[in-house]
């Protein structure tokens, strides 16, 4: 049970598809969990309404509206938490016992951190120079930026079990995401 964490454009969602692509090989079912899910849904919704934006709210090519997300997340913020105990309350009778099960999170704020925490999740950070994260939000094409001072985009409260840090190329973030999961696996057996 892993989230990632850090700032928009940091590369989380990056992160996923290299650990369910490393987990798979290892034998591993993935999920992922998305604690904004609820909020991408109602901005696709609203966007779709209006004729704007009808792109798939877990897609990789989903331009957010960061403002709109922003009050939304503030809005339903006590009920995140909430959604992800849900989650695995509907999720956990349907796991074997002999399966091997890996569980992604790729956006922890401290909003949803204790309940993810409560559940055991590992937290890792990922960390990216400023000048590179500017230039990786540009060029995301997002609809309105995030207000990163807001509480809702916080996660200042977060401990981190490893800090990944992710300033080079899809191949370095590769092999420190496998040391990560290997380290995570072999404290599981």
């Amino acid at each position: 049970m892993i989230s990632f964490f850090g700032p928009s454009g940091s590369g989380k969602s990056t992160c996923r598809h290299i650990a369910e692509a490393y987990l798979r090989d290892q034998g591993y079912i993935t999920h992922n969990i998305d604690v904004a899910y609820p909020l991408r849904c109602i901005q696709a919704y609203t966007y779709e309404i209006f004729g704007l934006n009808t792109q798939d709210p877990l897609g990789d090519g989903f331009q957010q509206d960061g403002q709109l997300l922003g009050f939304l997340a503030k809005h339903f913020e006590p009920q995140l938490g909430k959604t992800v105990r849900k989650f695995f309350s509907t999720i956990r009778p349907q796991i074997g016992d002999n399966d091997l099960v890996a569980f992604i999170n790729t956006d922890c704020r401290n909003n949803a951190y204790q309940a993810l925490k409560d559940e055991g999740f590992q937290f890792i950070k990922v960390d990216v120079f400023p000048d590179i994260l500017n230039r990786r939000r540009q060029s995301r094409g997002d609809l309105t930026p995030f207000d990163y001072q807001s509480s809702v985009e916080s996660y200042d409260q977060i401990e981190a079990s490893y800090v990944l840090p992710n300033n080079n190329t899809v191949l370095a973030l590769q092999e420190k995401i496998q040391k990560i999961l290997d380290n995570l696996m072999a404290s599981d057996t």
